[in-house]
């Protein structure tokens, strides 16, 4: 064997081991992205996760408070929809807000304290105008008020037996 046929043999084998490792490496590429879709998490932890549009604006969004958590809906204009949230005392807030204006007005809450939950409805200037709750004996009690405060207070008394 001459060296121009030594040569000729050796840029054989070259070629070979380089088509057999670019092979390799597909088959190997291959693998991983087959098996990337489909692993799923079993927990996924952040400081707050947010819900966008097709065009980036935030639709909801979960975060943390200074009380606890919060799941916030936002409009498409950009302000508050309504907001669920754990509260100073432990317990659960639910706030309904009105479109008018950029971050609207409060129209309805729900709490829940230590006689049990509680319904407010709120005018347009966020005042009270309607509460529904119960007292510490846990008799229900609803409220009714107009806008200077003035309302009147029906608690509920022993039901009618049928």
């Amino acid at each position: 064997m001459n060296d121009q046929e030594r040569l000729e043999r050796l840029e054989r084998q070259v070629r070979w081991y380089r088509n057999l490792t670019v092979l390799l490496l597909l088959a190997v590429a291959a693998l991983l992205l087959s098996g990337a879709g489909e692993a799923v998490p079993e927990v996924i932890r952040a400081r707050s996760f947010e819900m966008v549009s097709q065009d980036g604006e935030p639709l909801a969004a979960l975060r943390p408070t200074s009380a606890g958590g919060a799941i916030g809906i936002f409009n498409r204009k950009g302000g508050t929809a309504g907001v669920l949230t754990a509260d100073a005392t432990g317990g659960g807030l639910l706030n309904i807000i009105s479109p008018h204006g950029r971050n609207g007005v409060l129209v309805l809450g729900y709490n829940a304290d230590e006689t049990g939950g509680a319904v407010t409805v709120y005018n347009k200037e966020e005042r009270e105008v309607v509460t529904l709750r119960p007292d510490p004996g846990g008799v229900g009690i609803i409220g009714a008020w107009d806008e200077q405060g003035r309302g009147q207070t029906l608690r509920g008394g022993p039901r009618a037996k049928m």
